[in-house]
């Protein structure tokens, strides 16, 4: 199973180089495609952080699953907000 994720970071993150680590030494047979937004390099970032995904906390972390609506099959963008294991290792199916 392969996930692509977005990561929004910022340097002075000590949670975020944890989360980093972490999905970079995935549990055996899950693959992790990180697309690391740092909000220190990337001023847009912060602003699409804070009024599309309505979070104010670092890390935080955007993946797609499918879901089936109307017996149609969709896209749905999920959202985890901090450094949040549980979560994170539920999203990889873990």
């Amino acid at each position: 199973m392969k996930i692509n994720m977005k990561m929004y970071t910022q340097n002075s993150c000590p949670n975020c180089m944890r989360a980093k680590f972490m999905l970079n030494n995935p549990p055996e047979g899950v693959e992790v495609n990180i697309e690391e937004i740092n909000i220190d390099k990337n001023t847009n970032a912060k602003a699409y952080l804070e009024s599309v995904l309505i979070s104010n906390t670092l890390p935080t972390f955007t993946y797609e699953s499918k879901v089936i609506e109307n017996n149609e099959e969709k896209i749905k963008i999920n959202v985890i907000r901090g450094f949040n294991e549980g979560e994170l290792m539920e999203a990889l199916g873990v």
